[in-house]
């Protein structure tokens, strides 16, 4: 009858004043009468795990996560919204480098809403150095039966650990890791700026991975062509750059203000291309402790076109990316910055100036004298006499 398969509705019963007390008792019978002949469960669950405190960044604020068997709930100090495992696309979780917290990345098949906005990422962030110790409200039959061994009855380690095994272990959604890409830092990301609100772009096995705000992932099948964009500002060309990705679809995403030095890692690791090989395994959609062998961090080196050949132009999974090429400075552009007198002077001594010169000789005649000559020989025998 319907296409969907939950519909929520709401009634509201008028009751009159006179007959608080015996509508309140008619009321529970009516709810009881309702849960008995429904498939639903009691309005009050008690959740498996409860996390405090937990910052979120997209949507921002602080909640109190509860993981339930079928669904998790964010309860917060104005608002709370509720998850179904059933939506939960992939858990990706992405350490930062420099500062001592880890992202925890819920993508979700149906976006939140709240207010006016869209949320299909839900962006947590735990502290590393947090250890914690909990217990799971679950009984041994329900840890052996309905999760086959999956979970445990007691964790104890770091929160953001602890958070993603139990979360797996209750939806069942696949953790997404970083993969071989490194930084000049070492790192899992580049810093770098989207719609003029700076975060952390994480070049994935499958994906470009911006945070936190606005959180935007982009596949690498559905790229069309991703390229090189130099700023305007000459002075800051040297030290940044920008990478421009143009999706099938036509829309384009800028992401600004790259370090320069992170240019050879993001080249290489596009250059290293597909293995063919996908993993079905939870953990293993992305190798975690795996380096590339060392990428070359130093940009000194510019590339020449007559050098390059066919390297300008690489492609992983159907996505292109355009090598610039090395701007080379000839001879002639630095004589050309030559001063005025030192171009007169080569000028001169290879003749350019003067193709025929005429060469005077001792007998050669002179020129005319001029009316002063003339003024100064007729008075100058008046001036010696006197």
């Amino acid at each position: 009858m319907f296409d969907i398969l939950d519909i929520l509705s709401i009634f509201w019963l008028g009751v009159p004043s006179s007959f608080q007390l015996t509508v309140k008792v008619k009321d529970d019978l009516f709810c009881d009468k309702i849960v008995t002949m429904t498939d639903v469960g009691s309005m009050v669950e008690v959740p498996v795990v409860t996390f405090e405190d937990v910052s979120l960044l997209t949507p921002r604020g602080q909640y109190n996560v509860e993981l339930h068997l079928q669904f998790m709930q964010f309860r917060g100090q104005s608002n709370d919204f509720k998850i179904q495992y059933s939506s939960l696309l992939r858990i990706f979780v992405l350490p930062k480098y420099i500062e001592p917290h880890t992202f925890v990345v819920l993508s979700l098949e149906d976006p939140i809403c709240k207010g006016r906005n869209l949320y299909p990422h839900i962006v947590m962030q735990f502290e590393i150095e947090h250890d914690v110790e909990i217990n799971l409200s679950l009984s041994e039959e329900q840890l052996s039966t309905k999760y086959n061994g999956n979970l445990e009855a007691a964790y104890k380690g770091c929160i953001h650990k602890v958070f993603k095994t139990i979360l797996r272990g209750l939806s069942g959604a696949k953790i997404t890791m970083p993969g071989k890409f490194r930084s000049s830092v070492d790192g899992y990301a580049v810093q770098s700026s989207l719609n003029d609100k700076n975060g952390l772009l994480y070049p994935l096995e499958h994906a470009f991975f911006f945070l936190p705000e606005p959180s935007t992932i982009l596949i690498y099948d559905q790229v069309q062509i991703l390229h090189e964009e130099r700023g305007d500002d000459p002075m800051l060309t040297f030290r940044f750059f920008d990478i421009t990705v143009r999706l099938k679809s036509e829309h384009e995403f800028q992401f600004r203000n790259i370090q320069r030095s992170e240019y050879i890692n993001l080249f290489n690791f596009i250059k290293d291309g597909d293995d063919g090989k996908e993993s079905d395994e939870e953990d293993e959609d992305f190798v975690v402790n795996m380096d590339d062998g060392g990428s070359p961090t130093d940009v000194s080196e510019e590339f020449d076109s007559s050098e390059s050949g066919d390297d300008n132009e690489v492609t992983k999974f159907g996505l292109t990316f355009i090598k610039p090429y090395r701007k080379v400075v000839k001879k002639e552009a630095a004589t050309s910055k030559a001063t005025p007198a030192k171009r007169k002077l080569d000028s001169d001594e290879d003749g350019s100036r003067n193709q025929n010169p005429v060469r005077k000789g001792p007998a050669s005649p002179k020129g005319p004298l001029s009316d002063f000559m003339f003024f100064s020989n007729s008075e100058r025998e008046i001036c010696t006499a006197a």
